[in-house]
């Protein structure tokens, strides 16, 4: 056979070894494809001699790389994918413009084996058939030019160095990369993909330019809307980067003047409404209100995120996103019941679905527990840096509450059906804690903030948590990256919780009002403000070691503006009862014991009528209130009243100890010698035990 044949015979068998390569990789083999893949680089020659072994080479490399990436191996992959870039360099060139080519994917789809482009961050490697989309199976090679001589494309084998990267978490390499892919070469997905980089590295500017850029080459991109909204673009503007609406109502937002006063649609404009199509007579038209719905909720107006949410359900009927997104309004509202009722139908409608349901199950334990009570009665009587606040000590952090049946079996088929989603874990450490076991509740936190470190509810059960286990350092760090991700009043909450607990008060204000500034309607804004003042008051402003809880004008001065920052957070959101304890302990603190009174018994008869742990939590406020004042006979009765409602509840059954002794002329903080001998006792038996050798290891808890 003469030198020509042979030659030729290489090149086919070499062209149907690449195209071998190609199958196993759209097909997700990715143990045949790292084989061949191997076989393939290590017959093409280490130092070409020309251009075409160069091409032939590079293109070798760069599909064993797409190989190790479906694998996972993400270092070796990015090995594999910078020589592939060396060696490609000296292959001949051909022009690039806007297209990813070879056998790496389409220009909309580079196949990026193991790392969706959709994926936040590119950071998980599934290996399911989910991601078979990302693989797009090659183009014939044109005939003049044999498939394995073609050159790899530059900004390809960038954006996959630039992927790997960022599935070692190394941000910052990442982004340097990915921003020496030159503008006309960059795609949809890496437009994406910088987008979410300068994010996570804190360049705001640039993500917002890269996110709008994403909504104007595809106005279908929802999750970067939702991005934009959450990095403080209005709806206006987003709306902006929207093809026209065809319907001239809703593009000139003169849709809003068939609503009635209140936001709600007019009977006649909701039937007109039932009539179009799904999906609207015009193919956009539902984006603008997804756009005013996001941007609504960013700036927290929960009353016109909550009707474009509803008019999507009208278009979209029982749509699951739909339903959760408009659940997490009616969260932030402090509408819990209502969120809670989104969360189930949202649940309804798939019952597979992942998205929101951590927060379903935060909403599960904080308020549906089915025995326990609201963290608002605080056992931290001496005013410790989360007891008797009103953001602080309601709903954002973890009391003894007993596990709901509910939230059992939410977090039960979380993880039967998505052990590797990040919802799963936050869910179960939230299970954990109401079980009491606050260590292990941690470490599932943990494990989902690592999963996906774009998660802004595993950050924030994270921060809790960590402030549980006394960790308020650990809580700091939480917090801030879920500020990072989203700024959330829940977050600046924790954050400032953190800081007082470390007696960090000038970054605690600072934190309080960057929150009343983010959300200056947000009811908890104007309540977060007044516990870092009801804190200033119980210990002098500056920190733990203050001098100052009593009748100092400073510390007066202090009271007096927790007082009006609780009223202001009442007038907005009447239903909080842990801002209606703070606000009764800030007049009761100011010697204005019946107007404390009063409001307690108003709020009991009012807003707690049908909250068993708002009901325990003021019960045992009250009887303070009243037993300070020495109406002795009708604190004992609110303390009683809250023990009938939870048994449990150890700050009522310490309130009876003390109205009882008061009322026997006793003092009510001397030791108690029964409970003294009480655990004397019990200190003799746990000796006996550990003198049998009974190390309790039969027991499990």
């Amino acid at each position: 056979m003469s030198a020509l044949s042979r030659d030729s015979a290489g090149d086919m068998a070499s062209t149907q070894q690449m195209r071998a390569m190609e199958r196993l990789l759209a097909a997700e083999m990715w143990e045949s494809a790292e084989a061949l893949g191997g076989f393939l680089c290590s017959a093409s020659p280490r130092l070409p001699p020309d251009a075409v072994a160069s091409a032939e080479r590079a293109r070798h490399l760069a599909l064993f790389g797409d190989a190790l990436l479906g694998k996972g191996e993400h270092r070796r992959a990015l090995n594999a994918f910078r020589q592939a870039l060396s060696v490609n360099r000296l292959a001949p060139k051909v022009p690039t413009g806007n297209n990813l080519s070879s056998a790496m994917g389409t220009p909309e789809t580079p196949a990026t084996p193991g790392i969706s482009p959709s994926t936040p961050g590119g950071m998980t490697t599934p290996r399911s058939s989910e991601n078979a989309a990302a693989i797009v199976a090659p183009q014939p090679p044109p005939a003049s030019s044999s498939s394995s001589s073609r050159p790899v494309d530059e900004a390809s084998l960038k954006f996959k160095i630039g992927r790997c990267h960022l599935a070692l978490r190394e941000y910052r390499a990442a982004l340097a990369e990915l921003e020496t892919i030159p503008a006309r070469a960059r795609t949809l997905p890496v437009t994406m993909t910088l987008a979410k980089t300068y994010r996570r590295t804190g360049y705001e500017r640039a993500a917002v330019a890269c996110y709008k850029e994403v909504v104007r080459d595809c106005p279908f991109a929802v999750d970067a809307i939702a991005a934009l909204a959450e990095l403080g673009c209005s709806g206006e503007e987003i709306r902006a980067l929207l093809p026209a609406d065809g319907n001239d109502d809703d593009a000139t937002g003169t849709s809003r003047d068939a609503m009635s006063v209140d936001g709600a649609a007019t009977d006649g404009h909701r039937e007109a409404r039932r009539e179009e199509p799904q999906g609207g007579s015009d193919p956009h038209g539902w984006l603008h209100h997804l756009a005013e719905a996001h941007g609504a909720a960013r700036s927290h107006a929960s009353d016109v995120a909550a009707n474009h949410f509803r008019r999507l359900d009208e278009i979209f009927p029982d749509n699951p996103r739909v339903w959760c997104q408009l659940a997490r309004v009616h969260r932030d509202a402090g509408e819990v019941r209502e969120a809670a009722d989104c969360y189930r139908r949202c649940a309804r409608a798939d019952p597979c679905v992942v998205e929101g349901m951590d927060v379903f199950a935060s909403i599960l334990y904080e308020h549906f527990p089915d025995a326990g009570t609201s963290v608002a009665a605080s056992d931290d009587a001496d005013g410790g840096a989360l007891g008797g606040f009103g953001v602080l000590s309601h709903g954002f952090g973890f009391g003894t509450n007993g596990p709901s049946v509910e939230l059992n079996v939410l977090v039960n088929n979380l993880l039967e059906n998505s052990p590797a989603r990040a919802e799963s874990w936050s869910a179960a450490a939230l299970y954990w804690e109401s079980r009491g076991d606050a260590e292990k509740a941690l470490t599932y936190a943990e494990r989902s903030s690592d999963i996906d470190d774009q998660h802004v509810t595993a950050h924030v059960t994270k921060g809790y948590l960590s402030l549980k286990c006394k960790r308020a350092d650990a809580a700091v760090h939480a917090f801030k990256r879920a500020l990072q991700l989203a700024p959330t009043t829940r977050s600046y909450a924790g954050l400032v919780a953190a800081y007082l607990i470390l007696g960090r008060v000038k970054e605690a204000t600072a934190t309080a009002k960057a929150c009343a500034r983010a959300a200056p309607n947000a009811s908890a804004s104007h309540a977060l403000l007044g516990d870092v003042e009801a804190y200033c008051a119980r210990h002098g402003g500056g920190g733990h070691g203050g001098a100052a809880r009593g009748g100092t004008s400073a510390a007066q001065g202090h009271r007096d503006r927790a007082r009006r920052c609780y009223e202001q957070s009442l007038k907005l959101d009447p239903s909080c009862a842990g801002v209606v304890a703070a606000l009764a302990d800030a007049h009761a603190s100011s010697g204005r014991s019946e107007a404390a009174a009063e409001l307690l018994r108003r709020h009991l008869d009012t807003h707690a009528a049908h909250d068993a742990g708002a009901q325990v939590a003021l019960h045992c406020r009250l009887g303070g209130v009243l037993a300070q004042s020495k109406q002795l006979a009708d604190a004992l009765g609110h303390y009683q009243s809250a023990l009938a409602i939870y048994p449990e509840s150890d700050e009522a059954r310490r309130g009876v100890s003390r109205v009882e002794r008061l009322m026997k002329g006793q003092d009510p903080d001397a030791p108690d010698e029964e409970v003294d001998d009480e655990e004397e006792e019990e200190d003799e038996e746990v000796e006996d035990a550990d003198a049998d050798g009974d190390d309790g290891s039969d027991f499990m808890g």
